[in-house]
């Protein structure tokens, strides 16, 4: 149980005030051992499958969700929905960002600990993810002390939980001050004190703003607007996935998916309900082929239970090699178009592996691009007459 206290401990003491952990154990000894009990009889949650929730299929964010369902930052209601057009909470936001940055598990030791707010009780169901977020700097009250956490949250509020949960609060306050200028229609809408989120976070790319072209300040959020916003926070600070490799094969008997990471075989057991996407459509197992590039995420059971796949390739006719900047040139039509080659880039002509220096200007190419560097991954050159 010591060894216990100390690894929570450790985890803990990086968001809490310096000395404020070690002074409230020291005052309320009989409230630790309740918490280390807790903390050490607890036992890890059934997998909720992105594919178990009925509602987010076909849903313009199911990509999105599914990838935060095979992460466990959200899950569903037990008739299996996900209900992802009603309003989300402020106590349903808050749990989400905390388990977005890892510390589910720190919400769960404070759950026992009294709220920061007059109207959050110890038996909140979110109390430990309240506390947890105010002491990560993430949610304010109001002037009476209050976090109102079962009212449904504003478009501004669950920006500038983002925001700060981006430790980019002192940025905010600095824009606050400057001229709106907001491309969305209702800029003058938006209240002063969201001015500066909304600008960071629109600059950041993590709200894009309603096809309209406005911003809609005053609407209350959706689920699934809330976990879009948590998706794009987790791909700014750490990114969403947890391995990324090249499809070597898919075992449809074993059940496993082999990638080629960094030049190192690694084989992953699948979940039997994985979410696939291909190009950033809803695929299938069983559509991906090998060189499909994969990006994986493992579910809490250590299982692939998402992947994106691409496979982005072109055409046309080699017009220029540029050997001194690893680049070359092809017409696309009537259009010329450059890529960029890699040390990494593989090469044929005609089927035989090659360099760059041995490629020939007129050939007919075939391009295979990597969607994470934008580069050429594999590049195959065919004179005139001869097939892909």
């Amino acid at each position: 149980m010591g060894k216990l206290y100390l690894e929570r401990g450790e985890i803990l003491a990086h968001f809490l005030e310096p000395g404020k952990l070690l002074i409230y154990l020291c005052k309320n000894r009989k409230k630790l051992i309740i918490i280390l009990t807790i903390f050490s009889l607890i036992i890890l949650p059934a997998v909720v499958r992105a594919e178990s929730l009925w509602d987010i299929k076909n849903h313009w964010a199911q990509r999105e969700l599914s990838q935060l369902v095979t992460r466990g930052i959200i899950k569903g209601y037990g008739d299996g929905s996900f209900k992802p057009e009603e309003r989300v909470t402020r106590a349903q936001f808050a749990k989400m960002i905390v388990s977005a940055l890892g510390h589910e598990q720190d919400a769960v030791i404070l759950k026992e600990v009294p709220s920061k707010f007059a109207d959050v009780p110890v038996t909140h169901w979110a109390n430990g993810y309240i506390t947890a977020a105010w002491e990560l700097g993430i949610i304010k009250g109001d002037d009476k002390g209050n976090f109102f956490p079962d009212e449904n949250i504003k478009r501004t509020e669950i920006t500038a939980m983002i925001v700060r949960a981006l430790n980019l609060e002192k940025e905010a306050q600095d824009l606050k001050t400057q001229e709106n200028t907001l491309r969305y229609k209702d800029a003058g809408d938006i209240p002063l004190w969201a001015v500066g989120y909304v600008n960071i976070a629109t600059k950041l790319g993590i709200i894009t703003g309603m096809p309209d072209n406005t911003f809609r300040p005053n609407e209350y959020a959706t689920r699934a607007q809330g976990g879009i916003l948590v998706q794009r926070m987790m791909k700014k600070l750490h990114g969403i996935y947890h391995y990324y490799g090249v499809v070597e094969e898919w075992d449809g008997t074993k059940n496993t998916l082999t990638l080629n990471i960094n030049d190192t075989t690694a084989v992953f057991d699948i979940s039997p309900d994985t979410s696939v996407f291909i190009n950033e459509k809803k695929g299938d197992i069983r559509d991906l082929e090998p060189l499909y590039e994969a990006f994986i995420i493992l579910n809490p059971e250590d299982k692939v239970g998402f992947i994106d796949s691409y496979y982005i390739d072109d055409r046309g006719k080699l017009s220029e090699i540029n050997l001194r900047d690893s680049k070359i040139s092809y017409i696309k039509g009537e259009m010329p178009v450059e890529a960029y080659i890699t040390p990494f880039t593989v090469i044929y002509r005609n089927g035989e592996r090659i360099e760059l220096d041995s490629a020939q200007e007129g050939d007919n190419a075939y391009i295979v691009y990597s969607k994470s560097t934008g580069k050429v991954r594999i590049l195959k050159l065919f004179t005139d007459g001869s097939e892909r």
